[in-house]
């Protein structure tokens, strides 16, 4: 069975940890890396080459906006779920704008967010 490579990018450590958590009881899913800012979520890509990138949105050094911008620039198949507590139509556009291809608000259920990466 090929697994889903997914990438967490998130300045919130507990946040990495939950969904490493969640993912780490999903057989077809695998965290090959984290990220606590899109600055070292652009520079781990290349070394980790995931499928599948969840993405916060408002972090420091580069937003998770930028970040998404930079990455498809480079590498335009990797998906991109952008995800914030942030749920308005203003938000979620701008992220599909920046490239994003799904967008959740944190908290989800877990078969949301397992059905959406897959």
């Amino acid at each position: 069975m090929t697994k889903i490579k997914i990438m967490i990018v998130d300045d919130l450590e507990h946040v990495r940890e939950g969904l490493q958590t969640i993912f780490s009881l999903i057989e077809d899913i695998e965290v090959v890396c984290e990220a606590c800012n899109g600055s070292e979520a652009v520079s781990l890509v290349e070394k980790y080459h995931p499928n599948i990138i969840l993405m916060d949105l408002e972090m420091p050094k580069i937003d998770g906006f930028e970040a998404t911008q930079l990455i498809k620039k480079s590498n335009p198949l990797v998906g991109i779920v952008a995800m914030s507590i942030h749920h308005t139509p203003d938000i979620q556009e701008r992220a599909i704008s920046a490239g994003c291809d799904a967008f959740l608000r944190k908290g989800v259920p877990t078969d949301l967010l397992i059905d959406t990466i897959r």
